[in-house]
């Protein structure tokens, strides 16, 4: 028996999701309790909303792993947030150019979504490469901001009624990317 094909879409929307969010083929690789960079990312771990979730992605992040100052560990995190970010955005592109009644009843939700993904986006491009060394008073706020931006799109799903559990599993994991971005641009001294 052949699969509908909005079933299929379905299906098939839901694997490469969850493949392009949860997917990691890097292994952790293990640091010396006591080094530098292990003292870092644990006092950069600590403030954020999941220290275990934070402490996962540092330690199988290649950039993260050769950080040697606290420049390189804020960096390397800021990229791990805009790398998450661009992954949400092509899954909402799918979502919206999808012909499955589940996506198409909630397109203006999820235009407000990519809309704030875009911004998400922007923010840790221009924090790491503009504000970060100069201003971190200003890197720190421009990523608090970010929160809003998930609050945006979780409002605009929540108005449409939208019952899409890969977004709100997506905004929930952009939500601690944001956290650890805040808790390294807020200083790790």
């Amino acid at each position: 028996m052949a699969f509908p094909n909005n079933l299929l879409a379905a299906s098939s929307t839901t694997i490469l999701f969850f493949f392009l969010v949860f997917s990691s083929s890097l292994e952790a690789v293990p640091l010396p309790p006591n080094s530098k960079l292990t003292k870092l990312k644990e006092r950069a771990c600590h403030a954020t909303n999941s220290y275990t979730f934070c402490m996962k992605r540092l330690n199988r992040n290649p950039q993260a792993i050769s950080a040697k100052t606290d420049l390189d560990l804020q960096k390397a995190i800021l990229e791990m947030g805009k790398t998450k970010a661009l992954r949400i955005q092509t899954v909402i592109y799918k979502m919206r150019v999808s012909k499955d009644p589940r996506f198409v009843a909630v397109k203006p939700a999820l235009a407000v979504c990519a809309n704030s993904y875009i911004s998400i986006v922007g923010s840790f491009q221009a924090v790491a490469e503009l504000e970060l060394e100069e201003d971190l008073l200003s890197a720190n706020y421009d990523i608090m901001v970010l929160f809003d931006y998930i609050g945006y799109c979780e409002d605009a799903l929540a108005k449409a009624t939208a019952r899409l559990p890969d977004m709100a599993i997506a905004n929930r994991a952009m939500k601690y990317f944001i956290s650890m971005a805040a808790t390294a641009t807020n200083g790790l001294e």
